[in-house]
C-alpha cells in the first residue's frame, strides 16, 4: 500500500487571473492548466477567490451572454469540476454547456482508479454517482461506480440521484438481483487510509475572513504566501517551520495582499531575479515542486 496522507493541502486562486487569456478557448486552457497541476501535486482544496479586480470586471460585463465574461466563477469553477470529475460520470453529471465546448481538446487526466472495471481487492475504493433509490426502501440506494454491475449502498441521509460520493466494494459477487455491495465513505478515506490522492474539493471565497476559515476545525494552521517580491526560499520555509502542521494553504496572486494575516509565510519559488512578472500559472508550477518536498517533510501522516 502506499504511504497515506493525513495533511491537507490547498491552494487559493483569484478568478481574475482569466484576464490573462484572451478568449474562450485560451481561458479554458487556463484553466485546464492549473486543474492539471493541482492533481500532479496533490492538492486536496482550490479555494477561487472572488477578488476585487473580479468583481469590478463581473459588473461591467452583466450584459453578455459568454459565461467566462458574465460570471467568472462559475466559468472556473465548472471547468474545474470537469476535469475532476471520472470520465464515465461526466455525460451524466454535466448539462452540454456552451463554455465547456473546448474540453474534448485537453488531454483526459487519469486520476483514481476511474477506468478500472475490476474490483481491486487492495485498495477498493471507486467514486461513483447515484442511480436511483431502491423501490420500497428508506435507506437504500443504487450507485454507479464504472463496473458493468451496479453497487447497492446503505445511507442513513437522503441521496438525490446525480449525487456524488466514494464507495468502498465489498468483495463478493453481485446478489441475486445483479448488485454488487458498498459502503459508503468520505472523500478523505482512501488518502487517509489507502494511501491514494482522490481529487480536490472547490470552494468559493468573497472574503479574506472567508478564505481562511475554510472547511476544518481550527482552520489552516500553515498560511503561505507566493511572492515574487521575498528573497525566503522554500528550503528556508523548512528551516523555519519548527512543528508538524495539518492544513496548508497557499495563496497565489495578490487579492488580499494588503490585508494583514497572522502568521503568514511568504515564499518566491524563483532563486534569481525575473525579467518578466511571472503568471499565476507559472508561480503554481515553479512553487509546487520544492514545496511539496517541505510539505511532505513536516506534514501529519
Amino acid at each position: 500500500m502506499e504511504s497515506t496522507r493525513r495533511y491537507t493541502i490547498s491552494i487559493a486562486i483569484p478568478v481574475s487571473c482569466l484576464n490573462e487569456a484572451n478568449n474562450l478557448q485560451l481561458k479554458s486552457a487556463l484553466v485546464y492548466q492549473i486543474a492539471r497541476l493541482a492533481i500532479v501535486y496533490e492538492v486536496d482544496e482550490i479555494v477561487l477567490v472572488a477578488d476585487p479586480e473580479h468583481v469590478r470586471q463581473t459588473q461591467n460585463a452583466t450584459a453578455s451572454s459568454d459565461c467566462y465574461v458574465r460570471d467568472p466563477l462559475k466559468f472556473f469553477s465548472d471547468i474545474l469540476s470537469y476535469m475532476e470529475t471520472p470520465t464515465f460520470m461526466r455525460k451524466t453529471i454535466f448539462p452540454l454547456l456552451p463554455h465547456l465546448k473546448h474540453m474534448g481538446l485537453f488531454p483526459v487526466i487519469q486520476l483514481r482508479n476511474d477506468s478500472s472495471q475490476i474490483l481491486d481487492k487492495d485498495f477498493p475504493y471507486k467514486e461513483a454517482y447515484v442511480l436511483n433509490q431502491l423501490p420500497r426502501s428508506k435507506n437504500k440506494y443504487v450507485v454507479h461506480a464504472g463496473f458493468q454491475h451496479p453497487v447497492q449502498v446503505t445511507s442513513t441521509q437522503p441521496l438525490a440521484a446525480k449525487d456524488r460520493l466514494t464507495v468502498r466494494l465489498k468483495p463478493q459477487a453481485p446478489n441475486t438481483e445483479g448488485y454488487l455491495q458498498g459502503d459508503i465513505v468520505s472523500c478523505t478515506a482512501p488518502r487517509e487510509k489507502g494511501g491514494r490522492y482522490w481529487g480536490f474539493q472547490i470552494r468559493h471565497s468573497t472574503s479574506l475572513s472567508d478564505l481562511l476559515k475554510g472547511p476544518y476545525k481550527g482552520g489552516y494552521d500553515l498560511k503561505v504566501q507566493i511572492n515574487n517580491s521575498t528573497h525566503v526560499s522554500p528550503a528556508d520555509l523548512s528551516n523555519n517551520l519548527r512543528s508538524s502542521f495539518r492544513h496548508v494553504l497557499l495563496l497565489f496572486g495578490n487579492a488580499f495582499e494588503n490585508q494583514p494575516v497572522d502568521d503568514l509565510h511568504t515564499v518566491n519559488p524563483f532563486p534569481f531575479p525575473l525579467p518578466i512578472q511571472p503568471r499565476l500559472e507559472e508561480n503554481f508550477l515553479a512553487a509546487m515542486a520544492p514545496l511539496s518536498i517541505v510539505l511532505n517533510s513536516h506534514g501529519r501522516h
